[in-house]
């Protein structure tokens, strides 16, 4: 989905879970080459079984420090403590490791959504490919490298 959707999903997923001490952070707008596929075919059309587009969302969680900053600095601040879960493109874990080679060295733990290995396509996109790596090639490639 759109970033604007996965940002409107999240404060709705925090308002209705009454997590008002959780930032967000607004992270890539696009992939690394640019492109921006979304399948509403999957996950409807705001990203979230459309379940949140015509929701009335009061909370406003959202941080002005880009996400990819926010990464290298809580990373920082809590060596060893952090643990991601990406489910989405890798265009955030590369932006925060290009602007701090030492970053992915103090996460705790990173798991990715990504690759199928001998498992069933998921990807409409390109057979062989998962979804988020198909998105963002490039941003893979680094990320594993």
């Amino acid at each position: 989905t759109s970033l604007e959707n996965g940002l409107r999903n999240l404060h709705y997923l925090f308002q209705t879970l009454n997590r008002t001490d959780v930032p967000i952070y607004k992270g890539a707008q696009c992939s690394l080459i640019g492109e921006n596929r979304h399948a509403p075919h999957v996950h409807g059309e705001d990203g979230f079984g459309n379940v949140v587009k015509d929701q009335n969302i009061q909370l406003n969680l959202l941080q002005e420090e880009p996400a990819a900053v926010a990464l290298c600095r809580m990373t920082k601040e809590n060596e060893g403590e952090i643990f991601i879960a990406t489910i989405s493109r890798l265009a955030n874990l590369f932006l925060a490791h290009r602007l701090d080679p030492e970053f992915s060295k103090r996460l705790k733990e990173l798991y990715i959504m990504g690759g199928n290995g001998t498992l069933p396509n998921n990807s409409t996109l390109s057979i062989g490919f998962e979804f988020n790596f198909r998105c963002d090639p490039l941003a893979a490639a680094i990320v594993l490298a």
